[in-house]
């Protein structure tokens, strides 16, 4: 019999499974069909854009099911948004992007590193004493 820990983590498990499962059957439409229709700016994209953007698809499906139904009826990308960023001011973004990942990353490993709790030292397993084969009696 199982124990109710394990009844609810075979519950998480499966849960976890069909949220994938859901998530690759609604990543592959929209990339058959949907991509475009969300963001206009994608047209074209190659292969290696669409592998880029297939695991971020698989983990937010719910909310771009939402988006999708936005394009669908017409209220744009993003919620109506008709502007779109220019290619400077993406790319502005990024390097800001990537300067502040830069020091926060390091910072956060070098703290980690100085907050881990100390090591002891090692300690020696003790020796059973050995023992002799038993040898039969005449």
């Amino acid at each position: 019999m199982k124990s109710s820990t394990e009844a609810v983590a075979g519950i998480l498990v499966d849960a976890a499974g069909l949220y994938l499962a859901m998530g690759i059957a609604v990543a592959a439409w929209i990339h058959w069909r949907g991509l475009a229709r969300m963001d206009p700016g994608t047209r074209g994209a190659g292969i290696g854009f669409r592998i880029l953007i297939t695991p971020g698809l698989v983990a937010l499906w719910p909310w771009l099911l939402v988006v999708w139904n936005r394009a669908v009826r017409g209220s744009g990308f993003q919620g109506g948004s008709a502007v779109s960023p220019s290619a400077g001011s993406l790319r502005i973004a990024h390097v800001w992007a990537w300067r502040i990942l830069g020091i926060l990353v390091p910072a956060a490993l070098a703290l980690l590193l100085v907050s881990r709790p100390p090591t002891s030292p090692p300690t020696t397993l003790p020796v059973p004493p050995s023992t002799s084969p038993e040898t039969p009696s005449s």
